[in-house]
């Protein structure tokens, strides 16, 4: 019986040597098998180059060469199941060495040509640099900023009334409209309403320079009637009264691009928001400046005063001499941004002032020069 169990337990030994494993190392299976020698493997749904080179070579950083190896894959990324793989035994340069895994096909050319190197994309020219950064300002209060027109504007219609014959008339209101043929209005249509002033005159030349219009609020067209139409008053910055202008709503641009301008040029404060006769910080004011003297939104001017002489009576008249008033004049008593502009006029809003400032005040063009 001892004889037997010893016979037994050799046969069983001898059976263990002769079965390999499942997976076996590449220099076990190919001893002495040149590096060059190469197996294939299918993908497979949810692999990856990473997944597959941690699997078979125990290191996931040797998925660079795996792509390599494979020049038909445009996209490491983006691997298909089914797709055949070529794959070395031995990473070349380095000890690391394949486990063969199941369903492998093994070749047994020992002199496989290396593949050719994945494509090199051309490289994309480097990015252009960005512009500088613009100065901007927002001005949230763009649409209270009225405009001088040389003519008195008819608009598209004007304010009949209120439903309770309201002489004054503000936000949430509402009221009646009249729009001039062959205008016709639709519901949900918006108006700015406008008054404007009467003629207004150059404080320094007495010549014409044009009507003041002066946005009194947005309305909106709630109900259209043959003859008129039916609107409720959305925002008021002012009174609304009866024959106030209407014409079409149009948001205007909050962002204004500070700049200076290119040339020199002088001109004069003609008119304050609401004809007032003096202004200060933060106040609308007209000057006679426009976009036919290339004056743009975001440009900037400097008030300044010529400087009064006084004479002295000291057995004879005295006066300042000319070089010490120009040095004098070179010192500004406020600042303007312009906000928006017409033709020959421009709107802007007082930024500094050390001094009350009245219609007639000088005004010079802030340039880079």
């Amino acid at each position: 019986m001892k004889r037997a169990f010893v016979v037994w337990l050799a046969t069983c030994a001898m059976l263990l040597v002769a079965t390999p494993p499942t997976g076996l190392w590449a220099d076990q299976q190919a001893s002495g098998a040149d590096d060059r020698e190469i197996f294939t493997y299918t993908v497979k749904k949810g692999d990856t180059l990473w997944d597959i080179s941690d699997r078979l070579y125990r290191d996931p950083w040797v998925w660079p060469k795996v792509w390599q190896w494979n020049p038909t894959i445009t996209n490491p990324h983006w691997i298909y199941p089914g797709t055949e793989l070529r794959l070395y035994y031995r990473v070349p340069g380095t000890t690391i060495l394949a486990v063969v895994p199941r369903g492998a096909v093994p070749t047994t050319s020992a002199a496989v040509a290396a593949p050719p190197s994945p494509p090199v994309l051309p490289s994309l020219p480097p990015a252009p640099p960005l512009p500088p950064r613009v100065p901007t300002l927002v001005f949230k209060d763009i649409d209270q900023v009225g405009f001088i027109t040389p003519f008195r504007p008819q608009g598209e219609g004007f304010i009949l009334g209120e439903m309770h014959d309201k002489v004054l008339m503000g936000q949430g209101d509402e009221i009646f409209l009249q729009l001039k043929p062959p205008r016709q209005s639709a519901v949900g249509d918006r108006y700015y309403v406008f008054s404007t002033s009467d003629l207004i005159r150059h404080p320094i030349t007495s010549q014409e320079v044009g009507y003041l219009n002066t946005p009194m609020g947005v309305v909106e067209v709630t109900e259209v009637a043959p003859d008129h139409a039916k609107a409720r008053v959305l925002t008021s910055y002012n009174v609304i009264s009866k024959g106030d202008i209407l014409m079409p709503y149009r948001k205007r641009a909050e962002e204004i691009v500070l700049q200076d301008g290119t040339e020199p040029k002088e001109g004069r404060i003609v008119v304050a928001k609401d004809e007032i006769r003096l202004s200060g910080d933060r106040q609308i004011v007209f000057i006679d400046l426009g976009a036919d003297n290339d004056v743009k939104a975001g440009n900037r001017f400097e008030v300044y005063r010529e400087p009064r002489v006084r004479r002295y009576y000291v057995g004879q008249v005295t006066s300042v001499g000319e070089e010490l008033i120009s040095s004098l004049m070179s010192e500004p008593v406020g600042e303007l941004l312009v906000l928006s502009t017409e033709k020959e006029t421009a709107a802007a809003i007082v930024t500094k002032t050390k001094i009350e400032l009245y219609p007639g005040e000088r005004v010079r063009m802030k340039t880079h020069r």
